[in-house]
C-alpha cells in the first residue's frame, strides 16, 4: 500500500466497525477519528517534505557533478575523458584528457601511447599518468601531460539540437 492509499484508508475509517464518532474502534481500542486524521495529515506532510528533499538532493548532486574536483580528493575513473586543470610554471590551462592507473588495460586503443607489454598475458598496459586528448592531429591521439594536474571535472553533455538541427 503506497502513502496515498494509506492516507485514503486512514481517512475513510475502519471497514469493520465503521466508527468515526470518537468511540472505541474494534482494531485497538484507542483509535479515534481525530487520531487517525492527525496521522493522515502527518503522512501527507512528510510525503511533501520527502519530495522536496529529493528535489534538493538531485539539485545538489548536479552541482557537485559539475564542480572542479581536486586530484587529492579523488581521481576520475580510469580512461574516462574529463576536463583537466593543469599548472604550468606560473600559469594554468584547461584541457580534455584522462587518467590511467598503473597496469590498466585501455578501453580505447591509443596506438601512440607507449604501453607496457606483458608476454604472460599477451596484453598491453598503460603506464600510470595523465593524458591530454588530441582530436585534430594526425600524428597523435593523446600525449602525456608533464605539467601538474590539480583538478578535474566531468565533461558537460553536448548541446541538444532543436527541431531545425541547430543548437
Amino acid at each position: 500500500m503506497n502513502y496515498d492509499e494509506l492516507v485514503k484508508k486512514l481517512r475513510s475509517g475502519c471497514d469493520t466497525c465503521k466508527l468515526w464518532d470518537g468511540s472505541k474502534c474494534c482494531l485497538d481500542g484507542d483509535c479515534t477519528r481525530q487520531t487517525i486524521m492527525k496521522a493522515a495529515d502527518a503522512i501527507e506532510e512528510l510525503t511533501r517534505e520527502n519530495e522536496s528533499l529529493a528535489e534538493s538532493v538531485n539539485e545538489a548532486s548536479e552541482i557537485l557533478r559539475k564542480r572542479w574536483i581536486p586530484v587529492t580528493e579523488r581521481l576520475p575513473e580510469n580512461d574516462v575523458h574529463v576536463l583537466l586543470s593543469c599548472k604550468c610554471g606560473s600559469g594554468a590551462y584547461v584541457c580534455d584528457g584522462f587518467h590511467t592507473e598503473k597496469y590498466s588495460t585501455p578501453t580505447q586503443f591509443y596506438e601512440d601511447i607507449d604501453a607496457d607489454y606483458d608476454e604472460e598475458t599477451d596484453e598491453y598496459y598503460f603506464p600510470e599518468g595523465w593524458w591530454e586528448v588530441i582530436k585534430n592531429w594526425d600524428d597523435y591521439s593523446c600525449v602525456a601531460i608533464e605539467d601538474t594536474v590539480t583538478h578535474w571535472m566531468p565533461l558537460p553533455e553536448p548541446p541538444k539540437d532543436d527541431e531545425n538541427g541547430t543548437n
